[in-house]
C-alpha cells in the first residue's frame, strides 16, 4: 500500500484545515518508500503520528480494549484550543477531523481509499462520524461495519510497521533492544499477540471455573433434580400444547358460528329496515284495537256480563235476593202488627171493662197467630246482600 495524503483540522497545535502530501513530486517514493516527518519540539509531530493511527484504526489506535466512552474522551483531548478575543481564557472548538488517502491493491487492481473521520465535541467527549470510500464510491457494507472493512484492508498488526517515531528508530539501531522490539513487531504483524492473550484468558477462565465447581457429586444431584423438573415441565408443556390445539379448534368452530349469527342478524336487520314503516303502522293499529277492546269490556262489565259468565252463581244470587226481600217484608209486617197491638191494647184499656180472662185470651190468641205468620229463622233472617228491594 502507498499513502498519498493526509488532511486534518482543529487538532493539537493545528488550527483550521491543513493538508500534507505524502507522495514526492519527482516520483522518488518508488525507490525510497519511507516518508520522514521532522520538526522542532512542540511542532505537532506526535499529534500527526496519532492522527495517522486514529484515521485508520479508530479506538484501536489507543489500545485493543479501550471502551467507547474512553475513546470519546481521547478524541476530545485531540481538539485544538486557542485564546479567545486575545484574552487569557481558552475556548474549545466544536468541530475537528482527519482524512487520509492511500492506494492499496485489491483483487489485482490498485484502488484508492479515503477514510474520513469527523468529530464534534460535547463537554469532555467527542462523537465521531466515519465515512470510507473506494475509488470515489462509498464502500458497500452495513452501517457500523466500516471499521471492520478497514481492518481487512490494513490489519491492525501493521501499525508498528507503518508508523513509528524517532525513538523506535533508535531502538532498532540498538543491539540490546533490537531483538525484543522486532519480536514484538512480528508478533503484532502475525497476530501472535492475540494468541497469547487468548491463552491467558482461557487459563483464567479454567481457573475460575475450577474454583466454582466445588463438590462434583453435589452438583450432579442438583443437575439431576433440575433435569427432573425439566422433564416435568416438558410433560406439562406437551399437555398445554394439546389443550391449546383443542382450544384453537374450538375457537375456530365458535368463530364460524359467530360469523353465521352475524350474517343472519345482518340479513334480518336489512329485512327489518325495509319493513320498519309497515311494522310501525301495524303496531299503531294493534294499539288502537286493544284500546277499543278494553272499552267494550268495561261496558260489558258494567252490565249483565259478569252474571252471564257465572249462571249458577247468578241463580243462587237471585234466590237469595228473593229470600231477603221476603225477610224485609216480614219484618215490616211485624212492625205494623206491633203497632196495631199497642193500639188495640190501648183501646181495650180505655173501653168498657171486660173480664180479665177474656182480654188475656184474646190478646194471646192474636199474638200467636201474628207470630206464626211473621216468624223468622235467626240464620236465614240475616241479610247478606244489600241488593234487595229497600222499599219492600
Amino acid at each position: 500500500m502507498k499513502f498519498l495524503r493526509v488532511s486534518f483540522h482543529n487538532v493539537g497545535v493545528f488550527q483550521g484545515w491543513h493538508e500534507i502530501p505524502l507522495v514526492a513530486d519527482n516520483g522518488a517514493n518508488a525507490e525510497r518508500p519511507i516518508t520522514l516527518i521532522r520538526g522542532k519540539n512542540g511542532a505537532g509531530k506526535s499529534t500527526l503520528f496519532t492522527l495517522f493511527r486514529v484515521a485508520l484504526y479508530g479506538a484501536g489506535a489507543f489500545g485493543e480494549r479501550i471502551g467507547t466512552q474512553a475513546y470519546q474522551r481521547r478524541l476530545a483531548h485531540l481538539f485544538h484550543e486557542h485564546p479567545a478575543n486575545g484574552a487569557g481564557n481558552r475556548q474549545d472548538l466544536e468541530h475537528a477531523g482527519v482524512e487520509i488517502q492511500f492506494e492499496v491493491v485489491r483483487s489485482g487492481q490498485p484502488r484508492q481509499v479515503i477514510v474520513t473521520r469527523s468529530w464534534r465535541k460535547r463537554d469532555d467527549r467527542a462523537t465521531e462520524d466515519l465515512i470510507v470510500t473506494e475509488d470515489g464510491k462509498k464502500i458497500d457494507v452495513p452501517a457500523g461495519y466500516e471499521q471492520d472493512w478497514i481492518h481487512e484492508v490494513v490489519p491492525s498488526g501493521h501499525q508498528s510497521l507503518l508508523f513509528f517515531d524517532g525513538e523506535q528508530l533508535e531502538a532498532l539501531s540498538s543491539p540490546d533492544r533490537y531483538q525484543s522490539m522486532l519480536r514484538s513487531i512480528l508478533e503484532r504483524l502475525l497476530n501472535l499477540d492475540h494468541v497469547d492473550r487468548l491463552v491467558s484468558d482461557l487459563k483464567r477462565n479454567v481457573s475460575t471455573r475450577s474454583r466454582n465447581l466445588g463438590d462434583v457429586e453435589e452438583r450432579r444431584e442438583v443437575v439431576l433434580e433440575f433435569q427432573g423438573q425439566i422433564d416435568g415441565l416438558d410433560a406439562h408443556s406437551e399437555k398445554v400444547q394439546i389443550e391449546l390445539e383443542s382450544n384453537a379448534e374450538r375457537i375456530a368452530e365458535l368463530s364460524q358460528q359467530v360469523a353465521h349469527v352475524e350474517s343472519r342478524l345482518t340479513n334480518e336487520g336489512a329485512a327489518y329496515a325495509n319493513r320498519r314503516e309497515e311494522w310501525e303502522a301495524r303496531e299503531i293499529d294493534l294499539e288502537k284495537e286493544r284500546e277499543d277492546l278494553r272499552d267494550q269490556l268495561h261496558e260489558l262489565s258494567a252490565g249483565l256480563l259478569p252474571f252471564a259468565l257465572a249462571p249458577r252463581l247468578a241463580r243462587q244470587l237471585q234466590s237469595r235476593l228473593k229470600h231477603e226481600q221476603e225477610i224485609r217484608q216480614k219484618k215490616a209486617a211485624s212492625t205494623v202488627l206491633d203497632e196495631l197491638f199497642d193500639e188495640l191494647r190501648h183501646d181495650l184499656q180505655e173501653g168498657e171493662p171486660a173480664t180479665a180472662s177474656d182480654e188475656s185470651a184474646l190478646l194471646k190468641r192474636l199474638q200467636e197467630r201474628a207470630g206464626a205468620k211473621l216468624a223468622l229463622d235467626d240464620e236465614s233472617a240475616r241479610l247478606v246482600h244489600d241488593l234487595a228491594d229497600q222499599d219492600a
